[in-house]
C-alpha cells in the first residue's frame, strides 16, 4: 500500500478528520519542522513531517511506500489538497483541520492568539504567574483561558480540560506547570525582532544600520531609550534566540548582567550604543 492510501486510509471520511490522533501527538511531530515556531511548514520541508507522521504515528513500518519519490508525490498531493492559500506552504491552521474537533483549538490556540512583541509576553506573564513561582500552573492558565476566551463563555469544567491538556502538550519537563520558555511556546509573539534581523546573517555582524531598526522595535515608546519593561521583552527574545530551555532565573541573570555591564550612565534604561554593546557581548558568549 502507497504512502498516499496509508494516510487516506487514517482519515475518517465522514468527518474527514483522523478520530483518534490527539494534538499532543500532532504538535510533536509537527514542531520538529516548524523549527522557528512561525505555524508553517514549508513545501521543502514537508515530506519529512509526512515521513516523521507515518512512521511515528501511524505505525507504517514498510519502507516500499517510502521511498524519496513516493514521498515526493505524497506532499504533492498533501499541498494541493489542504494548501487553501496556495502560498506553497502548510500552515497548522491548515493541517488541523485532520484533527479530532475538540483537539483542533488545542493545536491551534497558539497561533490565533499571537501577542504583538516580547514585551506584551512578559507583562502576560507577571501577570499569570500570581504566585511568583517561576511556573504557571492549571489553576493560573484556567486564570489566563478565562479572560482570553471570555467572548467563548466556557464553563468551569471547559476551562480546566483545556488547561489540562495545553498543559500536557507544552509541558516538556513534565512538571505538571508551565516554565517561562514553555510558556513562550503557549503565547507566541508575532515577531522575535532578533531573530528576523539574524535570519540572513549572524547576531555579530549586524551592522549599525540593523542595530538602529533593532533598538527603534523594542523602543515602543519612542523615548529613544529602552526601558525597564522593554528590557524584559529584549532579554526574553535574547534568551529565545540562544536557547529552548530557560526560566525566571535566567532571565533575572541575563537581565542584571545587561544592566551591569552595559548600562554605562547607570540609568537603569538602554540606549542605542548600550545596545551595540550588549548584542556584541552575547554574540562573544554564544561563539
Amino acid at each position: 500500500m502507497s504512502a498516499k492510501h496509508t494516510l487516506l486510509r487514517l482519515i475518517d471520511e465522514s468527518g474527514k478528520r483522523m478520530q483518534h490522533l490527539s494534538a499532543y501527538e500532532f504538535y510533536t511531530a509537527w514542531q520538529k519542522y516548524d523549527s522557528d515556531g512561525s505555524g508553517y511548514i514549508e513545501s521543502k520541508e514537508l515530506e519529512g513531517f509526512l515521513k516523521e507522521f507515518l512512521t511515528t504515528i501511524a505505525g507504517v513500518s514498510s519502507h516500499e511506500s517510502l521511498t524519496p519519490q513516493g514521498m515526493k508525490d505524497l506532499a504533492t498531493a498533501f499541498l494541493n489538497e489542504h494548501d487553501r492559500d496556495r502560498d506553497g506552504r502548510i500552515s497548522i491552521q491548515e493541517l488541523s483541520a485532520l484533527l479530532p474537533t475538540d483537539q483542533t483549538f488545542l493545536l491551534i490556540f497558539r497561533f490565533d492568539n499571537p501577542l504583538e512583541s516580547s514585551e506584551d509576553f512578559m507583562k502576560a506573564w507577571k501577570k499569570y504567574d500570581a504566585d511568583k513561582s517561576g511556573s504557571i500552573d492549571t489553576n493560573e492558565l484556567k486564570a489566563f483561558l478565562k479572560e482570553i476566551l471570555a467572548a467563548k463563555k466556557l464553563d468551569d469544567k471547559t476551562l480546566g480540560e483545556y488547561a489540562k491538556n495545553i498543559i500536557e502538550i507544552f509541558d516538556a519537563n513534565k512538571d505538571g506547570h508551565l516554565s517561562l520558555s514553555e510558556a513562550s511556546q503557549l503565547l507566541p509573539v508575532k515577531e522575535n525582532f532578533l531573530r528576523t534581523a539574524t535570519k540572513n546573517t549572524d547576531l555579530g555582524k549586524l551592522t549599525q544600520q540593523q542595530i538602529a531598526q533593532v533598538f527603534k522595535q523594542y523602543d515602543r515608546d519612542g523615548s529613544g531609550y529602552i526601558s525597564a519593561s522593554e528590557i524584559d521583552g529584549l532579554c526574553s527574545d535574547l534568551l529565545r534566540l540562544s536557547t529552548k530551555s530557560y526560566g525566571d532565573a535566567e532571565l533575572k541573570a541575563l537581565k542584571d548582567s545587561v544592566i551591569k555591564g552595559c548600562d554605562v550612565d547607570g540609568d537603569g534604561k538602554i540606549d542605542q550604543k548600550e545596545l551595540s554593546m550588549i548584542i556584541a557581548a552575547v554574540s562573544k558568549a554564544a561563539a
